[in-house]
């Protein structure tokens, strides 16, 4: 028979066990945890033969110059989109992208790609029928271009493409073709089908080329169509 002291004893040791007994293994860390799904996205890239156009250029920064040359430019196109996709089944139609594409293109077809913020160039509007130096008429308005080294070249405003960049390098084609096919395609209308970047190739030869590529902003800001300030 157990007395009063031993049942205390009993209950005082029970009490100590509990307490600094070692803790029971959890069940539930030893079960196989179910796997994330697996993260996809949608994305398509267009590169047609009609995405292309032919143009006149050079390159000029602080003590070089280019010879005027030109090149058969080619454009390529990447969007990148969600995991989902619209109701009708497509990230964009490529018949709508394709419509843009083409038209930037044919904006630059046999022009001269004059850079209007080149930091080298002094580049000035001549108008019609005023007087060039040496006493000569311009019969229509004309872009003249006065390089660091003394050459100077004149075109007929027609004949050029004033794009607002620096240099009319590839990579900065590419920066302004983004801006173009961008705000042609609408910011609003790309963000509500679930794309989010966009991405240009633009190259001047067959293995040489330039990539540009940025997250489509969710506010557009000033600056006009086709300008892009990259920080």
């Amino acid at each position: 028979r157990r007395t009063k002291n031993s049942r205390k004893a009993e209950q005082s040791h029970s009490s100590y066990y509990r307490q600094w007994s070692p803790p029971r293994p959890n069940k539930r860390a030893n079960r196989t945890q179910t796997p994330p799904p697996p993260k996809t996205n949608f994305e398509i890239n267009v590169a047609k033969e009609t995405f292309k156009f032919n143009a006149a250029h050079f390159v000029a920064y602080r003590g070089f110059r280019e010879r005027l040359h030109g090149h058969n430019y080619q454009v390529a196109v990447r969007l990148l989109g969600s995991r989902t996709i619209s109701h009708d089944g497509y990230l964009l139609d490529f018949g709508d992208l394709k419509k843009v594409v083409k038209a930037v293109c044919r904006e630059l077809n046999e022009f001269f790609l004059c850079p209007v913020l080149s930091d080298v160039m002094q580049i000035s509007v001549l108008k019609g029928s005023s007087e060039e130096e040496g006493g000569s008429k311009l019969a229509h308005d004309t872009v003249k271009l006065v390089c660091e080294d003394g050459a100077t070249f004149l075109f007929p405003l027609t004949d050029c493409a004033m794009l607002p960049i620096v240099h009319a390098t590839t990579e900065e084609l590419a920066v302004y073709l983004w801006g173009k096919i961008l705000t042609r395609l609408e910011v609003s209308y790309l963000l509500k089908r679930g794309i989010h970047t966009m991405e240009i190739t633009c190259a001047e030869a067959p293995g040489q080329d330039a990539l540009f590529r940025m997250e489509i902003p969710t506010e557009v800001g000033g600056g006009g169509e086709g300008v892009v300030h990259v920080g």
